[in-house]
């Protein structure tokens, strides 16, 4: 049984719906994690299990910034790889293995730019508010 345009466009809205997705996913849970953060640094009993707390969660939460920005720059830069290889099918569906390599950009219009900085500097901003409130406690 082989593939015609339509799985190939089904195959790509999935996949597409699945990255964007994970950009919301990865800045909820940026949310959950400093605000665990947060509510660890302003209770007296648990800061006091680690000797050096701090710095422990000065490291914890610069390497989850990093590893969160990393993945956001992934993830849409597959998410503008698969939107633009369906945009390829569509101007010609008869080659679908072609769409396959299409060309594509990290950042494809303004508003896709807007978007992707909203997530990378909310995922920031989070860690310095973080930070801060582990300075503070």
């Amino acid at each position: 049984m082989s593939l015609d345009e339509h799985d190939y466009f089904k195959w790509f809205n999935d996949e597409i719906t699945r990255y964007r997705n994970l950009e919301w996913r990865i800045s909820a849970y940026t949310g959950g994690i400093f605000g665990v953060v947060v509510y660890w640094a302003y209770d007296p009993v648990r800061k006091n299990l680690i000797v050096n707390w701090r710095w422990v969660a000065f490291l914890v939460v610069c390497a989850f910034v990093a590893f969160c920005v990393f993945a956001e720059w992934h993830i849409h830069d597959r998410l503008n790889h698969f939107r633009a290889a369906r945009d390829l099918l569509r101007k010609n569906p008869a080659d679908p293995e072609a769409a396959l390599n299409a060309p594509h950009k990290l950042i494809s219009g303004g508003r896709d730019g807007v978007y992707f900085s909203a997530f990378v500097l909310f995922e920031i901003v989070m860690g310095v508010a973080a930070l801060a409130a582990v300075y503070h406690a």
